[in-house]
């Protein structure tokens, strides 16, 4: 075997497992699925830091897309996470000649997430 296909994994095991005191007057089963749960839980993303962003294009014209018309469920939607976002400090608001559009995509698993479509500013 040559040294170039030899590799060293390390993992290391241990018993770190968080202990949760669940009243003992609930089933196996109820307690395995509330235990897998906080285990597995993960809070919400927040903004964390203050990082400006800047995109350098090659022309001074505006790149602007008009709104994307948008059913009355999808609205609702885009309005709700857009308040979500506000709050979170991931955006602001903000006034300039460049706009793209918003969509809604439907996930996998039938839920949906809005998307914003850059095509159009990543073509500069």
């Amino acid at each position: 075997m040559s040294d170039a296909s030899r590799e060293s994994f390390v993992f290391a095991i241990t018993d770190d497992i968080p202990k949760f005191d669940i009243r003992p007057e609930i089933s196996k089963q109820t307690r395995n699925d509330i235990e897998a749960l906080l285990v597995s839980y993960r809070p919400n993303k927040i903004k964390t830091t203050d990082i400006e962003l800047s995109i350098t294009v090659t022309d001074d014209k505006p790149i602007y897309h008009s709104p994307r018309r948008l059913p009355f469920t999808e609205r609702d939607i885009v309005d709700k996470q857009i308040d979500e976002w506000t709050q979170n400090g991931i955006i602001e608001p903000c006034s300039s000649d460049y706009a793209s559009q918003v969509l809604v995509v439907r996930k996998k698993d039938g839920s949906s997430r809005v998307c914003i479509d850059f095509r159009k500013l990543n073509r500069v």
